[in-house]
């Protein structure tokens, strides 16, 4: 299965799709937990979906958060919201269609 998966670090405003047929996109921003402060975060967020919005048409996106404060920053409407946890944090795993 390895060779249908591809990861990426990277700085998430230089991000761009592969060139091909729309896929899927599965990322864990910090929520201000272990990394980072909340008020900090909200512009990656913010920036996070601006990306999805401007480049990622057709795609499908996940976003995995232990808050949801800073996911209402994505100012995406999710399709489907999974709770999960992550230990002991209630978790939601956001999915997005972008049309």
């Amino acid at each position: 299965m390895g060779h249908l998966i591809d990861f990426e670090v990277g700085d998430i405003r230089d991000f761009r799709p592969p060139v091909g047929p729309p896929g899927t996109l599965l990322c864990n921003p910090p929520y201000g937990e272990r990394i980072g402060e909340e008020k900090d975060l909200q512009r990656l967020y913010k920036t996070l979906g601006r990306v999805l919005r401007e480049h990622c048409s057709g795609w499908t996106a996940f976003v995995f958060t232990g808050n949801a404060r800073l996911s209402r920053h994505v100012d995406l409407e999710p399709v489907e919201q999974v709770p999960l946890f992550n230990g002991k944090i209630l978790c939601r795993l956001l999915k997005y269609q972008l049309n």
